[in-house]
């Protein structure tokens, strides 16, 4: 139940309270009913909604992913775009262009008129890899060899005696750890995937510290001195705020939209 508050001369006294319908958080959602025909209906109008809407593709600035469940629709849109394109005086890099099947039934060619488009096995959107099977093992594996070249690269930063740890560990989290964790709000996130994670955040962690070999430390001792939280907190924060933004803007943009009906 969501409840809602008011403050009177002897303290806080309980003066609404709200139905709460459903849980949602990004693609995960929770219906509350309270008897079966009212969660039957709930599902078949989620049902129905769900498949009204579709996503069909990514834009960023001249970054465009189409998707696509099927060939035939694939190469419509392909050759749509190419069209547009044309129509305002743009043209289609055929060579930047790359295809990507995943688990489709025809795995015939996309062509661009007349020429074949290379398939690829990944691809790179915006930083992040999006590869045919799925999931984000890959592009977690990127990010974390990337943030450890950040992490040698200021090797004489960690090492430094003039600097404070405080310091240090402020550099690690602009530098290292926002390489590490770039697009970390659309993982799909696993115990191994944070733990791969966890690990190389802790080794860094430790090298700031200048705690080697045979000398150890707790991990939450190490979370401790450094003023860190878990990775899975963290990731699940990053998450938290990004969702929110997200449905603020939705919200804005429909509230700021004209009304173009008569």
């Amino acid at each position: 139940m969501k409840t809602s508050t008011s403050e009177g001369k002897h303290g806080i006294r309980w003066t609404a309270q709200n139905q709460l319908d459903d849980l949602d958080f990004a693609d995960d959602l929770a219906l509350l009913s309270h008897t079966h025909e009212q969660m039957q209906t709930k599902t078949a109008s989620v049902t129905a909604i769900s498949a009204s809407v579709g996503l069909n593709d990514l834009d960023f600035a001249d970054d465009l992913a189409l998707l696509s469940h099927t060939h035939e629709q694939m190469q419509t849109k392909t050759a749509s775009v190419a069209a547009v394109s044309a129509s305002v005086g743009l043209s289609i890099h055929k060579e930047k262009t790359k295809v990507l099947i995943f688990k489709a039934e025809n795995s015939n060619s996309i062509t661009l008129d007349g020429e074949t488009l290379e398939d690829v096995e990944s691809f790179t959107y915006i930083g992040s890899i999006i590869d045919e099977q799925g999931g984000s093992d890959t592009d977690v594996k990127a990010r974390i060899g990337k943030a450890r070249v950040a992490f040698v690269q200021l090797k004489n930063i960690w090492s430094s005696k003039q600097l404070s740890t405080n310091i240090k560990v402020r550099i690690f989290n602009s530098k290292v750890k926002a390489v590490l964790l770039y697009g970390a709000e659309t993982w799909r996130t696993k115990t191994t995937t944070i733990k791969k994670v966890q690990v190389f955040i802790n080794s860094c962690l430790r090298k700031i510290l200048n705690i080697h070999w045979p000398d150890t430390i707790s991990n939450s001792l190490l979370w401790e001195r450094t003023n860190r939280l878990p990775a899975e907190e963290e990731i699940r924060k990053r998450r938290w705020k990004w969702i929110g933004h997200t449905l603020c803007k939705f919200k804005l943009h429909h509230e700021t939209s004209p009304n173009l009906e008569s």
